[in-house]
């Protein structure tokens, strides 16, 4: 059973989505076709056990590395266990983690509102 290599952690509006698409494209590595799959932060997931985490893995190549994206793994006030369960797991795992400079994303905070309201406009 194949599980990550690595996860890309971070918050909302640092780049997480767009890192996980371009590495999704790379051909030696294979990330989890579910984004988010919020495995070791939420109870009801976890409890599906390892093959149904591993089973985001199973397309892997020999020849790739796997990888997930799940920001909520940072949320330590609302998922405590998060950190202590990828550590049991997955004690080998390299954690990317992606910041910006606070003032950039406060505007990409305000800018999502207006680009949401701008894409209902258009459809």
């Amino acid at each position: 059973m194949r599980l990550p290599d690595f996860i890309i952690i971070g918050a909302a509006k640092l780049g997480t989505t767009t890192l996980y698409n371009y590495l999704s494209l790379h051909p030696q590595i294979c990330m989890s076709p579910v984004r988010e799959t919020e495995f070791f932060a939420k109870d009801e997931k976890y409890i599906k056990g390892l093959e149904w985490y591993g089973s985001f893995f199973s397309n892997a190549s020999p020849h790739q590395v796997c990888g997930e994206k799940s920001v909520t793994y940072t949320i330590v006030s609302k998922f405590p266990e998060a950190v202590p369960r990828i550590a049991q797991v997955l004690p080998n795992v390299k954690l990317i983690y992606i910041m910006r400079h606070p003032v950039d994303k406060a505007y990409a905070f305000y800018g999502q509102p207006i680009k949401n309201d701008q894409c209902k406009k258009i459809n």
